[in-house]
């Protein structure tokens, strides 16, 4: 596996971001946000600025996230979203020259069953995954709270569903503490599994009083278990990224410990495959 950061985690200036990682060890960064703004809402000259600091400092992007279908399953808003905004961000992952695209699965309210938003999530996604393997491109779909597609079983639904080799699974477990009593690793991980092509390293803490259910926390601190986490992902051959998501804002010291953490977090789970002869 591969380790990578998003910039906007570091600093709003891409470049500062790039050279700070570097400086740190990581040669792979996710592009989220710059100044302030989601991609892919991004101008030609900050594009420039993006692919002269990767391109001088010998970096790459492991995957860009502009945040499409963070929604309601409104028909005007998923018109936009998977029309303009969509040409938008694969124009732009090809123009950076990655791959990788995160989307999410639609803001979720009571005015349908699960089971209709569902179908109706897999015919969006099952158009637009056509459309990205033509593309070269792969569409990482995140769970992530608050979403139809949040909880694990509802995720696998979807993949299944769309049935699709350029569309995949971003797996983030830090999303999940808080919002389901089963744990990330091993019990929601053994549902989802097959799926994941693409992961976020991020913790988080079940909120015992206030208006939260979690609470971010430094990576290793949380309820996550990376260890356990990462063995399996390194037994069971992972291959793609694991991207840094610290939630505590551009912060330079902050995501230099997310780095040491997780870093630390992998040398366990190398050691506990090795002492188990794998």
């Amino acid at each position: 596996m591969k380790l990578a950061i998003n910039t906007d985690a570091i600093s709003q200036d891409f470049e500062t971001a790039v050279l700070l990682g570097l400086e740190w060890g990581v040669e792979h960064f996710e592009l989220k946000r710059m100044y302030g703004r989601r991609m892919p809402d991004i101008t030609d000259d900050e594009i420039k600025t993006v692919e002269n600091v990767l391109r001088v400092n010998g970096a790459s992007l492991s995957s860009i996230a502009p945040g499409l279908f963070k929604i309601p399953l409104d028909p005007e808003q998923i018109a936009l979203e998977a029309g303009k905004r969509f040409d938008m961000s694969v124009a732009l992952a090809h123009r950076l020259k990655t791959p990788n695209v995160v989307i999410f699965g639609f803001v979720r309210d009571d005015r349908r069953t699960e089971d209709a938003a569902l179908k109706q999530i897999i015919d969006v996604f099952g158009s637009l995954a056509v459309r990205a393997e033509r593309e070269g491109l792969t569409l990482f779909l995140e769970n992530d709270r608050g979403l139809w597609g949040e909880s694990p079983e509802a995720v696998r639904r979807i993949l299944a569903g769309v049935d699709s080799r350029a569309f995949r699974l971003n797996w983030d477990p830090g999303n999940l503490i808080g919002a389901f009593p089963e744990a990330p690793y091993p019990t929601s991980y053994e549902l989802i599994k097959q799926y994941v092509g693409h992961v976020h390293v991020k913790d988080a803490k079940a909120a015992t009083s206030g208006n939260l259910p979690f609470t971010h926390a430094m990576m290793g601190s949380g309820d996550v278990d990376w260890i356990g986490q990462f063995e399996r992902l390194l037994r069971d051959g992972y291959k793609g990224y694991c991207v840094i998501e610290p939630h505590f804002g551009s912060r330079v010291s902050s995501s230099r410990d997310h780095i040491l953490g997780t870093r630390k977090a992998l040398r366990a789970a190398q050691a506990r495959l090795e002492s188990k002869g794998a």
